[in-house]
């Protein structure tokens, strides 16, 4: 694999989630879409919100062989992976799964809070078979999706991506299944995971490079950061670059970047 393309590709997702957090629940078609201060939850320019957190506690947990729902659960409880130690815009099933201990097992806790934490097993779980792939899976969305829905639609971001790892294009790494996703035009993208890798999907297929595909993420509205966070860990890999601009007015570069530099070294060895 290009370890390059590895840290654009954590770096494009952290990008996508800032740039979508001072837009979250907002209507779709936002007039003008930047990299932000305040906005939906008062947040300073820059910051990114759970989804980047969780997903750089499972990269801790990769790397460094942790128990993963103890470094989620050091997280909705101490900060631990989020800016300032400050936990905002934590879904139901993730806070009722991690504080709680309490799984909801119904059609309705189908949202998108494990997905978000899927792209450190894209890299750990390439070249593996689907029983291995499914096992995982299974294993770190259960903490708090066990639904079959949840996982399969984790099953389905981490398989397409590992087409565009294969190097096949972006249209011709959809599976048969989701080929629909290229003609349909509105998303659910208020948190239901099927429509937000819909949505993601669906962005990074019908753009040119990183910048417009995350922009496109937030323009549709809701659930901004998650969409553009999942948009842009597919661009930031594909196109191997970030919007630097962006980059540079990321807050807590101290807890990512230490983060993704054992992560690759991880892979390296691997």
């Amino acid at each position: 694999m290009n370890f390059q393309k590895i840290k654009n590709s954590i770096y494009g997702f952290i990008i996508g989630d800032a740039l979508g957090v001072p837009f979250e629940f907002k209507a779709p078609a936002v007039s003008k879409i930047d990299m932000i201060g305040f906005g939906t939850h008062n947040q300073p320019l820059g910051t990114w919100s759970d989804d980047s957190s969780l997903m750089l506690a499972t990269l801790d947990s990769i790397s460094n062989n942790k128990d993963l729902r103890e470094c989620m659960v050091n997280w909705v409880k101490y900060g631990r992976y989020a800016i300032d130690n400050l936990v905002f815009d934590i879904g139901h099933s993730t806070k009722t799964g991690l504080i709680n201990n309490k799984i909801n097992k119904d059609f309705y806790s189908n949202g998108n809070g494990s997905l978000m934490r899927m792209l450190p097993f894209v890299f750990e779980l390439y070249g593996s078979n689907q029983e291995k792939i499914k096992e995982v899976v299974i294993k770190s969305s259960s903490i708090t999706h066990v639904h079959e829905i949840s996982i399969n639609a984790c099953m389905d971001y981490i398989n397409y991506f590992h087409n565009i790892i294969n190097g096949l294009n972006k249209e011709k790494s959809l599976p048969r299944h989701l080929i629909y996703i290229l003609s349909k035009e509105n998303f659910n993208t208020k948190g239901f995971v099927i429509g937000t890798l819909e949505a993601a999907l669906h962005c990074f297929i019908t753009t040119n490079n990183y910048t417009d595909s995350i922009k496109k993420a937030v323009s549709l509205g809701y659930d901004t950061d998650t969409i553009a966070a999942i948009t842009g860990s597919l661009s930031g890999y594909y196109y191997n670059n970030v919007n630097n601009s962006f980059k540079n007015k990321l807050r807590g570069k101290e807890i990512i970047n230490p983060l993704i530099d054992k992560f690759v070294e991880y892979i390296e060895i691997k």
